[in-house]
Parts: C-alpha cells; sequence; structure tokens
C-alpha cells in the first residue's frame, strides 16, 4: 500500500503529495472506525471512506476523478430512490454525499492549480451566477438552501475542471470520455432485465417508492442519447455509425420501460434530429411530427403506456391527489404569488421548496420542489438571479450551435459531432427545467456540462495542432 501511494505521489508537487497523503491517511482512519461504529453509520463511513480514496487518486491522476463522475451520474439516476441510510436521527442521501465529495475535490484540484486555470469564456456567466447563490446563502443561511449553492455551482467548477484537465493531459481523453459515456447506456438496461423477471420492479414502478427511480433513468439516457444520436450522424467508420445507432435504439427502448412520457417524445425527436437537415425549419417540423406519430402509436398499443396519459402519477394526500399537471399549476401558482412579493433579491436559497411543501395539505414533505426550475430560481434569487441563470446556460446553446453549423459546413465531423451532442443535451436540460428541477439533478448537468466543455476543448486541440503545424 505504501509503495503504491509512493508510485501515485511520484513526480508531483508537494502541496499535491501532502493532500495525498492526508486523503489517504484519513481513508485508512475511516475503514478502521467503521469496525466499532454504530449500524447506522457502517454505509455512510464506507461511502465517505471511499470516497477519500476517490480523493486520493484523483489528486494523483485527475482524470480519475472524470471517469468516476460519469460513473456516478448513472448510479445516481438508477438508484436514486434507494441510496439514503439514517445516520442517528437524520436521513442522508448517499449520492448527495458523493455529490458533495465530488464538489471538494474538484475545488481542491481547482486551488491547487489556480494559475493554469481559465476562469473566462464560455462559463463566465454561470460562475457569476454560482456567486450570487452563494451571496444569497451567506444573506439567508439554510441547510436546505446550501444544498441549492451545490448543485448549482457543481456543473459549472466540473465544466472548469474538465476544460482544465482536457488542456493539460493527451487528447485521447476526449475520444475517452465519449466512450464511457456511451457504455453507460447498457447499465440502466441491464438493471431493468435484472429487476423485473425477479419481480422486483414493475412497469407500473412510476412513483418515489420502487428501488428504481424511472424518471430519473429516463432523464439521464436522453443526455447519452444526444451523444449517441451524434455518433449516428458523424461517426467517422460506418461501424462507428452502426455502433451509434445501435446505442440510440437502446437509450429510447429503455426509456419507453420508464414509462416517461416527456422522455419518450424527447427521445423521438432526438433519434429524428440525427439524421435530419436540422439547418432548414421545415426538416424540424418533420422530425417532430414523426416523434408525435410515434409516440402516437406508443401509446396506443402499449396499454401500460397508455395508463400514464389516463391515469394519476400518485397522490400526496385524499385532499391533494393530483402530481401531474393540476399539482404543477398549484405550485406554480403559490410560488408565483409569493415570489412577486419580493421579486429583486428573492427569499433566499432553498424557499421556495419549504413554501410549496407547507402548502401541501396533510402532506408529509416539509419541503417540494416547484417543478419549474425557472420560478424556483425567481422566488429564491430574485430576477437578479434569474437573469444571470439565463445568461448562464443560454448563450451556451448559440455557441454550440453556431460551431456545430459552421463544423458541418467544413466537412468537420469530429468538431460536429461534440458540439451537436453538446447542443442536444442543453437543450433537454433547459426544456426539461420548465416542467421539473433539472437543475438540481446533478446526474444530469454534471454530463451535459462536461460534453460542452469536451466540445470547446477539442477545438482547441484542433487549433493548437494547426498551429504547430503551420510552424
Amino acid at each position: 500500500m505504501v509503495n503504491y501511494v509512493l508510485e501515485l505521489t511520484k513526480q508531483r508537487s508537494e502541496i499535491e503529495q501532502i493532500f495525498t497523503w492526508l486523503w489517504v491517511t484519513a481513508a485508512l482512519s475511516l475503514s478502521l472506525l467503521y469496525l466499532i461504529s454504530p449500524d447506522g453509520y457502517f454505509t455512510f463511513i464506507v461511502t465517505s471512506g471511499g470516497m477519500l480514496v476517490v480523493a486520493a487518486l484523483s489528486l494523483a491522476y485527475p482524470s480519475v476523478l472524470l471517469y468516476f463522475i460519469l460513473a456516478t451520474s448513472v448510479f445516481s439516476s438508477i438508484l436514486r430512490n434507494a441510496d439514503s441510510v439514517t445516520v442517528g436521527s437524520t436521513t442522508v442521501s448517499l449520492s448527495g454525499l458523493r455529490w458533495i465529495w465530488v464538489g471538494a475535490i474538484v475545488i481542491a484540484v481547482l486551488a491547487i492549480n489556480f494559475r493554469r486555470v481559465q476562469f473566462k469564456g464560455p462559463y463566465y456567466w454561470l460562475l457569476i451566477f454560482s456567486g450570487w447563490v452563494m451571496l444569497r446563502w451567506m444573506g439567508t443561511p439554510s441547510g436546505i438552501g446550501l444544498r441549492d449553492v451545490l448543485f448549482y455551482s457543481l456543473p459549472v467548477l466540473l465544466a472548469v475542471y474538465t476544460s482544465f484537465l482536457l488542456a493539460t493531459t493527451s487528447s485521447d481523453l476526449i475520444g475517452r470520455t465519449r466512450w464511457l459515456l456511451l457504455c453507460t447506456a447498457a447499465i440502466p438496461a441491464i438493471a431493468y432485465a435484472i429487476l423485473i423477471p425477479a419481480g422486483l420492479v414493475t412497469l407500473e414502478d412510476i412513483g418515489p417508492e420502487g428501488i428504481i427511480d424511472p424518471r430519473a433513468i429516463s432523464e439521464y439516457l436522453l443526455v447519452v442519447l444526444c451523444v449517441a444520436a451524434s455518433q449516428w450522424r458523424y461517426g467517422a467508420t460506418a461501424k462507428s455509425r452502426k455502433h451509434g445507432l445501435a446505442i440510440s435504439i437502446l437509450c429510447l427502448a429503455t426509456t419507453v420501460l420508464t414509462l416517461s412520457r416527456a422522455a419518450t417524445f424527447v427521445g423521438m425527436i432526438l433519434m429524428g434530429f440525427a439524421q435530419a437537415n436540422v439547418w432548414q425549419f421545415r426538416k424540424i417540423v418533420f422530425a417532430v411530427t414523426t416523434a408525435a406519430v410515434f409516440l402516437t402509436a406508443v401509446v396506443w398499443f402499449v396499454p401500460t403506456f397508455r395508463n400514464r396519459f389516463t391515469g394519476q402519477d400518485g397522490a400526496f394526500s385524499e385532499e391533494f391527489p393530483y402530481i401531474n399537471t393540476e399539482g404543477r399549476a398549484f405550485f406554480w401558482a403559490v410560488t408565483i404569488e409569493h415570489a412577486i412579493e419580493k421579486p429583486v433579491i428573492g427569499w433566499g436559497p432553498g424557499s421556495a421548496r419549504l413554501l410549496v411543501g407547507a402548502a401541501i395539505p396533510d402532506s408529509e414533505y416539509e419541503e417540494y420542489h416547484p417543478h419549474n426550475e425557472y420560478l424556483q430560481v425567481f422566488h429564491d434569487l430574485g430576477l437578479v438571479g434569474l437573469v444571470l441563470m439565463l445568461l448562464g446556460w443560454v448563450p451556451l446553446l448559440r455557441v454550440h450551435w453556431r460551431r456545430w453549423r459552421a463544423s458541418d459546413a467544413l466537412g468537420d465531423n469530429m468538431a460536429a459531432q461534440w458540439h451537436m451532442s453538446a447542443l442536444l443535451a442543453l437543450a433537454v436540460v433547459l426544456l426539461s427545467s420548465t416542467v421539473g428541477n433539472t437543475l438540481h439533478e446533478a446526474y444530469i448537468t454534471a454530463p451535459t456540462l462536461i460534453l460542452s466543455a469536451c466540445a470547446f476543448s477539442y477545438a482547441r486541440s484542433m487549433q493548437t495542432h494547426a498551429r504547430q503545424g503551420s510552424a
């Protein structure tokens, strides 16, 4: 073990070696501590110890953290309903704990390499938005608000981290990132293939009571589908394009199994975008129309899926039976009515969830998302926060759209593939935020901004090679 750690810290700076030894020492201490801890702390301590090991490896080899983030994204989407443990009198989400550790490791690595990190560029406004969230939280501190600080800030930190990592390592890392992300499409499909025959999951398990969270899985698979669809369109070889098509079909088929209406419809649109000439508006209309026809066919021929449109998602209580369209309308009305009382700077991070949770009659929930990210930001952070958020996310769409179109015109298929993946994933995040709280779901936003950073980094690497070639 000692020799292994020495090898990891070889040729590293003194401060990195100190951090590495601190992480390893803490990991070993926690691993011993769990042997004498109460049962309720077992999983919590093991997870923390494992994250300390990840931290040590990441400080020695920063690319390890990138791989871990992608793996955490897919497993967090699958196990969202089953990864909470009781520690004393508190319920702790292990996926949330892992994301906290990821954020801490990213900050540590960026702090160590501060002089080599580029904080400007396409993510400048997102960094300012994160700063505003932190400032508002300092004015109205709360535990629930601190979680908002994490989930609003983590994606842009990961984008900056990925950009730094790709600028300081081999260009092969970009390809490996795409490959790993595509491979994760098989994990939810395998989970369904095992759990459904075993009777542990049924197609009717659409609420929060099941072992896995179908909605979270469908949202994550849409991001993977964006990558697969772009490979289907721009793959360098016929074999690569066939792989992209196969993975796209796998993502869409698994999404149908989740019975997610919106995700299935969006997935079908993405499949159409993979081959349609999106530079012509009528082709976009044709892709959307075709997706609607296919969705209608699925609804007509699959009774279980049809019940998702005619039935209800569940109930909070007898007095408040609907969590679907009617429930969202109620959440939005409550949020808007309270938000306009303090429209400029908002009520502080986390306040919208407490407001909606308290407004639901006879509910066991103390907090609940209003199911619209834009309304939640407006309520919590005011018009200032909403404008900063839009300035951070929306221009990324425009930049990737322009670069996708330019790369396509120049015949640079690899650049077009990256920018198409990033653009579609960003569109999924922003569209789904109108009916959900997607920016609070790191398993979606993390891989999305990693894709965006990879697209920009690939363009920079090509420019560097061009300059070196001309020299």
